[in-house]
């Protein structure tokens, strides 16, 4: 087999009026070598084809949003451990599960904002939430029987 004329892949690459499948099926050259061959050479990418950066941001909005469920999940079990806590352990428990659960709500909110671009200054957003979280500890410590209930 001779070998490919690149210039020729190129221009029909640069053209994106074929599929590579079809560039790969009129010059006889595997789909993943041209694929290999317009990394290497450093090709634009083609219309409608995803850059590396460009999957991993997409990678990361979708383990964003399967954290987002996660946490939603997690919540829900947290508000039922404190309606459910008959001792003071057991609601001691349950505030070291909230608390764990503000901990990891706080980072996802961070993920989320640097995710979606909308925070440019890329700053600490979780000091308020730090704050509240803190104030809640301390009422929850004061009045246990309140927690309980789910007035925070």
């Amino acid at each position: 087999m001779a070998d490919p004329d690149w210039d020729a892949i190129e221009r029909d690459w640069r053209d994106g009026t074929q599929s590579i499948r079809a560039i790969a099926t009129l010059r006889e050259v595997p789909e993943s070598t041209i694929r290999r061959q317009a990394k290497t050479r450093f090709w634009p990418p083609r219309e409608g084809e995803a850059t590396d950066a460009e999957k991993v941001f997409a990678r990361h909005r979708r383990d964003i949003a399967r954290l987002a469920r996660l946490q939603d999940d997690l919540a829900a079990k947290a508000r039922a451990l404190v309606e459910a806590a008959t001792s003071v352990k057991e609601l001691a428990d349950a505030a070291a599960a909230v608390e764990r659960l503000g901990r990891i709500t706080e980072r996802l909110i961070a993920l989320e904002r640097q995710a979606f671009a909308l925070d440019e200054s890329g700053g600490d957003n979780g000091a308020a939430f730090a704050e509240l979280l803190r104030k809640a500890r301390e009422r929850a410590e004061t009045c246990p029987a309140t927690f309980a209930q789910g007035a925070i």
